[in-house]
């Protein structure tokens, strides 16, 4: 490994536990922040792993709920997420009916649950004696995903939000939205249920 890649990377995983510190326990987090550096952590522990030939004994990545929040606002895009007892109140800025509402909630908690889910998964397979590197890539794949789906979905009610009448809009394109199929058994509850 070069001096220099050395040094990025620790860098950036400097960066990532200042982000990480920051959303525990603060009223407003940036969201699109915390989902990169979750990104990035996951992507530097898999690239130091492959660079040390899976011998490294480095930190696992942290499994962090994005919604599993009781008050706090969550920034993605430029809009402020309201979160009260793990629920989504509302988008500050555009009016809302409870069921939209309700449907964003449960979908953006099912993904908060997967890349949760995958995230520990992938940790528990990494220190198991013969492990199994596909069933690896294949936790940090899903684990990628749910993110990028979190941030897709919130991009794009971001993109609506600047068209006029964007409450249909939204209340349209949230109740189109499909989610992967998923036939995880939660063991253990990462969010709260949605009502």
């Amino acid at each position: 490994m070069s001096c220099n890649s050395s040094k990025n990377l620790i860098a950036q995983q400097s960066i990532n536990q200042k982000v990480f510190r920051a959303s525990q326990g603060a009223k407003k987090i940036n969201g699109d922040q915390l989902i990169e550096a979750m990104l990035a952590e996951r992507f530097l522990f898999d690239k130091m792993l492959i660079r040390n030939g899976f011998n490294a004994q480095n930190q696992y990545p942290k499994v962090i709920s994005i919604l599993n929040r009781e008050a706090v606002t969550v920034s993605f895009n430029g809009l402020d997420y309201n979160i009260m007892q793990n629920k989504i109140v509302g988008i500050k800025g555009i009016k809302l009916s409870l069921s939209a509402l309700t449907t964003l909630t449960e979908k953006m908690v099912k993904l908060d649950q997967n890349q949760q889910y995958y995230c520990e998964q992938a940790n528990l397979a990494y220190q198991v004696k013969n492990r199994d590197l596909q069933t690896i890539k294949t936790f940090d794949r899903q684990y990628f995903a749910a993110l990028r789906i979190i941030r897709l979905i919130t991009h794009n009610i971001a993109e609506m939000a600047r068209k006029p009448n964007p409450s249909v809009l939204i209340e349209i394109s949230i109740a189109k939205i499909k989610l992967p199929d998923s036939k995880i058994e939660f063991k253990k509850s990462y969010v709260a249920e949605v009502e």
